[in-house]
Parts: structure tokens; C-alpha cells; sequence
């Protein structure tokens, strides 16, 4: 099977500095505005990002590579002291 992605959701007052450390877009809210998507790489990966209008983000990661972008990000949350709930 090809094209299969995990979507990840990364919502909460860090998620977007999280994110900032890896992707070389702007996130602000202005830059990015709600219910838009972008093809970026976030930690080497491909991914789609999503913008939703409630704020929190949605994370489409190709599901071979799902397990190394967890890896980052769990070692990027950890060193925020950020938790992460749900994985």
C-alpha cells in the first residue's frame, strides 16, 4: 500500500514553538492562517501540515516514517519539558 500517512494532532500554548524548531515556515498566525496546509519538511521528513481552526495542528506523516518523527518528537518535547499525551 502506498500513500498511507499517520496524522499526528499537536494542539496547546507549545505546539507551535515545537513545531518552529524544525520547519522553515513561518507559524504565525498571520503567516499560516486557519484551515490552510502546507508540504514542508519538518526533521528531515516530508509532511503535510494542517492548520485548524482551532488552532492545534495536524501532522500527516508518511507511516514509514512515522516511527523516526516520533522519536523527534518526543526528544523535542522532552527538552522543552513538554508532555505529550495520546502517542
Amino acid at each position: 500500500q502506498s500513500g498511507a500517512y499517520r496524522i499526528l494532532r499537536l494542539d496547546g500554548d507549545a505546539a507551535r514553538d515545537l513545531l518552529s524548531s524544525a520547519v522553515f515556515i513561518d507559524l504565525d498566525a498571520d503567516a499560516i492562517p486557519a484551515r490552510s496546509s502546507a508540504a514542508i519538511r519538518c526533521s528531515h521528513i516530508a509532511v503535510i501540515l494542517l492548520h485548524r481552526r482551532d488552532g492545534a495542528f495536524e501532522i500527516l506523516v508518511p507511516r514509514s516514517y512515522a516511527e523516526s518523527f516520533l522519536h523527534w518528537l518526543k526528544a523535542s518535547a522532552a527538552m522543552r519539558n513538554l508532555a505529550l499525551t495520546d502517542i
